[in-house]
């Protein structure tokens, strides 16, 4: 198998599932001699459940199957000791037949149904790509989180990773600043009167709780990623209305595309007045058909030529859900960007 390095198989095969599920089987192998059948079918119904639960593989199916032909064989010819033995094996036979369906069911799916559906699906040209959809499949990198999602996780490479830290300033805001924000009103205030007290928006925006992540030469308080977590855990711990008005200034938005991608007057311009919540920004992502799937979108932007000769965009977009949009008084649009005129032909990727 590709990638498959030397001693993986025998270490992927000894898990704690399997282990188990072994022993449940070398149980069930050791009750059949006892020839006692009705014992011996009920420790075979709860070891199928066992691997049942375990997901066992295929290997493990087959050693089950092995025991039950191996001692019932035997025990079958011996009708006149068990007289029972027609009712108990219809009930040990529903519940083989259930985990027999399951495994058989699992091993053919992606042969008769899942292969020849995407084929038919490819003719059909049914599930193209967006012009950047590979671009987009390939773009980032995973982290932990590879490690939670594969059904596996490695907790040796889990604990090895560092911890993230704080400083004595971070750690000064949080007990300083965070408690008199929230000693400012209470979440069931901001849900009775549907609105954030002005007294509690002051004190946000005095406090830089607007411009976490904007750095201190522009006005704010350059949190660390791990800073401003811990900050808004804090803040939703007692109050998640106050603590969604300061995530979004924080998150993904103006804030952060500015610093990042802006110029030197845009910065200079735009982020003290984010930093003082002077300006309130929002992000408008979500779209009617579009959300998380940013590669969906129909908002476009069509580049031209003004009269004056300058490059201008011409925005058509319709955004819903957008957080804080009521308020906000800077707009961040995602849209798809066009240029149909090649005007951009001299700025390289």
């Amino acid at each position: 198998m590709k990638g498959l390095q030397k001693g993986s198989v025998l270490s992927d095969f000894i898990t704690p599932a399997n282990l188990t599920a072994i022993f449940a089987l070398v149980g069930l192998f050791r009750i059949g001699y006892l020839e006692q059948l009705f014992l011996f079918q009920s420790v075979g119904i709860l070891t199928a459940l066992i691997l049942l639960f375990l997901q066992a593989r295929f290997l493990l199916w087959m050693m089950f199957v092995f025991i039950l032909s191996f001692h019932y064989g035997e025990l079958s010819f011996q009708p006149e000791k068990y007289s029972l033995w027609p009712e108990n094996l219809k009930h040990f036979r529903l519940i083989f037949i259930v985990g027999g369906s399951f495994i058989v069911w699992t091993l053919l799916r992606p042969y008769l149904i899942s292969l020849p559906l995407m084929t038919l699906l490819k003719k059909m040209n049914f599930t193209p790509l967006p012009t950047k959809g590979p671009q987009t499949l390939k773009s980032g990198q995973t982290w932990v989180e590879r490690e939670f999602f594969s059904g596996k996780p490695n907790f040796k490479t889990l604990l090895s990773q560092p911890f993230p830290t704080v400083t004595e300033e971070e750690k000064t805001f949080f007990r300083n600043e965070i408690p008199k924000l929230c000693d400012t009103t209470s979440e069931w205030e901001i849900i009775k009167n549907k609105d954030i007290p002005q007294k509690t928006l002051k004190f946000i925006k005095e406090k830089k709780f607007l411009g976490m992540i904007i750095p201190k030469k522009y006005g704010g308080l350059e949190f660390s990623p791990a800073a401003h977590a811990m900050a808004l855990q804090q803040v939703s711990s007692l109050n998640i209305p106050a603590a969604i008005f300061i995530m979004v200034p924080n998150s993904l938005g103006p804030s952060r595309l500015i610093n990042r991608f802006g110029t030197q007057k845009q910065k200079e311009m735009w982020l003290p007045l984010l930093a003082d919540g002077k300006e309130i920004p929002c992000f408008g992502l979500t779209e009617a058909q579009a959300g998380s799937d940013a590669g969906a979108l129909t908002s476009e932007g069509v580049l031209f030529k003004g009269e004056n000769g300058k490059l201008k965009i011409k925005i058509n977009w319709n955004k819903r859900y957008i957080s804080l949009a009521s308020i906000s008084t800077l707009l961040g649009v995602v849209f798809q960007l066009k240029d149909p005129e090649n005007l951009l032909r001299h700025i390289t990727e």
